[in-house]
């Protein structure tokens, strides 16, 4: 058998050397600069412009005109809060199911938005056992499940003003720690 021996093929390379001097690169990297400073320009404006409220929600939260629902140490600071729910005995029903919810084993701080209520259920048989509570008994005769939905949308929006799950300074640090992250892949 031949044994047939072909040159290695030339492959054309890119020089690296005059690039990475060159006048290309400076270039490169001022309009990156440039771009980082109007990008950070914006991003300032816009938390800027977020964080604004957050003078006279420390204010608010101290009062206790606002809940920190992670803060929340019982189940009472919630119930002055639930006025969709007309019976007393309901909203500390209501209020008890979120509070056992949120300090229960397996929630850590899980509750990363306000809306994430929506989500929040309790078992049927609690609901029938309790004829105090007719709005939850409401909602389970419209609908044929186990568990009911603590809170409807428009409860959740009546809610929502009232209620954090993040302290402005908590805020901050994840809206500093994401902007960073966002600089970083670039540089």
């Amino acid at each position: 058998m031949r044994v047939v021996q072909a040159e290695p093929v030339r492959r054309w390379r890119l020089p690296v050397s005059s690039l990475s001097t060159g006048r290309a690169v400076r270039v490169e990297r001022l309009g990156l600069a440039v771009t980082s400073v109007v990008v950070l320009f914006g991003l300032a404006l816009a938390v800027r412009e977020q964080t604004a409220p957050f003078s006279s929600l420390r204010t608010e939260l101290q009062s206790g005109r606002v809940i920190d629902l992670h803060a929340m140490k019982t189940s009472d600071e919630l119930v002055p809060l639930l006025t969709m729910f007309p019976d007393p005995a309901e909203r500390r029903a209501v209020a008890a199911a979120v509070h056992d919810r949120l300090e229960g084993p397996a929630s850590g701080r899980s509750l990363t938005h306000v809306g994430a209520l929506a989500g929040f259920t309790i078992p049927a048989p609690r609901i029938r056992a309790d004829p105090r509570l007719a709005v939850l008994n409401d909602r389970l005769r419209s609908r044929s499940g186990a568990d009911v939905n603590l809170f409807t949308a428009s409860d959740i929006a009546t809610l929502k003003p009232a209620v954090v799950v993040r302290t402005p300074s908590e805020y901050r640090r994840r809206i500093l720690i994401a902007i960073g992250l966002f600089i970083a892949v670039f540089w």
